[in-house]
C-alpha cells in the first residue's frame, strides 16, 4: 500500500477514547464454534449474554461443522457482506466407498484446482444453479484406509460435501463428507477465536473480554483506504458519494469498483465505499467522484 497526499490538510480531529459499551457495538468476535448448535443459536446466545440486539455472523457453518464463525456485534453488521466475501479454509474428513489408490486420488483432485462449477446440494438455502467457485488449493494431509483428510483453501460459497462428492463420483467411488472444520476466513484465523464454554466464563469479565474484541476500525484494516477531510464526514455520514475535494490522502493501488475503508484523519473508520474510478485515474484527473457509499459505520 502507497498512500498519496492530495492535498496539504491540517485536521480538528482528535484520536477519540471510546467507551466499553461503543466498543462492543462496533467490534467482531471470532468464536471456534463447536459441533451441535446451529449459526443462528450462536447469535442469539450472543445477543442474550452481552445484551447486543444487533449480532450476526458472517459466513454459516452447518450444525454438525466446527470452526470459525466471526461474529458481528452492533454496527459491525454494516460490513456482513465484506466478510461473506472472504476466501476461506477448511478441513475436510472425506470417508470414499471404495478401495482406492492414492496415485488415483492425487490425479482426481487436480481437476477440482481452478475455477470449477457446482450445483448448491439439494438441502441448500440457495437456488439450485450452477455456480463457479474457485478452489486455490486441495491438499492431502493424510490417508487411514478409506478415510482421507483435506486442507482445502477456496473462494467464499463453495459447498465443501459437493466437493467430496464430486470428488467421489469422479473415481466412480463414490465419497461423502464426514467431518468439516473451517480455520481461516480472509486473515482471521481459528486459534485466535474463543469457545463458547470461554466466553460463558468470561463475558462479565470486561478486560478479558476486551482480548477478543476486534474494532472494525482494525478487523477491515486489509481494505485499502482513503482519508478524507473533516467537512467531509458529515456529507459521506448522510451517504453522499465521496469526491476528490474530499480526499487528503488515498491508496494509489484502488483499482475501479474495489471496496475502499474511508477514514477520519484521527483514523476512525467512517464509511465502506464502492470505488467508480481507479485511484491513479482520479489522481490524474485531480476532479470528480471517486466513490459511492456502501455502509455508513458512525451514527
Amino acid at each position: 500500500m502507497s498512500l498519496v497526499e492530495l492535498t496539504i490538510y491540517e485536521s480538528l480531529l482528535k484520536e477519540e477514547e471510546i467507551t466499553f459499551e461503543e466498543l462492543i457495538n462496533r467490534s467482531i468476535l471470532l468464536i471456534d464454534k463447536h459441533k451441535g448448535p446451529t449459526s443462528f443459536s450462536i447469535d442469539k446466545f450472543i445477543s442474550k449474554i452481552l445484551s447486543i440486539k444487533k449480532v450476526g455472523h458472517a459466513g454459516t457453518l452447518d450444525p454438525n461443522a466446527s470452526g470459525l464463525l466471526p461474529i458481528l456485534l452492533g454496527k459491525a453488521n454494516k460490513a456482513m457482506e465484506i466478510f461473506k466475501n472472504l476466501d476461506k479454509e477448511y478441513i475436510a474428513l472425506a470417508y470414499f466407498h471404495s478401495d482406492f489408490t492414492k496415485e488415483a486420488l492425487e490425479k482426481t483432485i487436480t481437476k477440482f484446482i481452478g475455477e470449477i462449477i457446482q450445483v448448491p446440494p439439494v438441502r441448500s438455502a440457495v437456488a439450485r444453479k450452477e455456480r463457479k467457485r474457485k478452489v486455490y488449493s486441495l491438499e492431502i494431509l493424510e490417508i487411514e484406509n478409506r478415510n482421507v483428510l483435506f486442507k482445502i483453501s477456496c473462494e467464499a460459497g463453495l459447498y465443501v460435501r459437493k466437493l467430496i462428492h464430486d470428488i467421489g463420483k469422479e473415481m466412480k467411488i463414490g465419497a461423502h463428507l464426514k467431518e468439516l472444520r473451517r480455520t481461516k476466513i480472509g486473515n482471521f484465523l481459528v486459534k485466535n477465536a474463543i469457545s463458547i464454554y470461554k466466553l460463558k466464563q468470561i463475558y462479565n469479565n470486561k478486560e478479558e473480554l476486551k482480548k477478543y474484541l476486534i474494532p472494525i476500525d482494525i478487523a477491515l484494516s486489509f481494505l485499502k483506504k482513503v482519508f478524507i477531510k473533516d467537512n467531509a464526514i458529515k456529507s459521506i455520514s448522510n451517504g453522499y458519494p465521496l469526491y476528490y475535494q474530499g480526499i487528503v490522502k488515498i491508496d494509489d493501488e484502488i483499482k475501479e469498483n474495489e471496496n475502499v475503508a474511508i477514514y477520519a484523519l484521527n483514523n476512525k473508520l467512517i464509511a465502506i465505499g464502492k470505488s467508480v474510478c481507479s485511484a491513479k485515474k482520479l489522481i490524474e484527473n485531480k476532479k470528480g467522484m471517486f466513490a459511492k457509499i456502501d455502509s455508513v459505520l458512525i451514527s
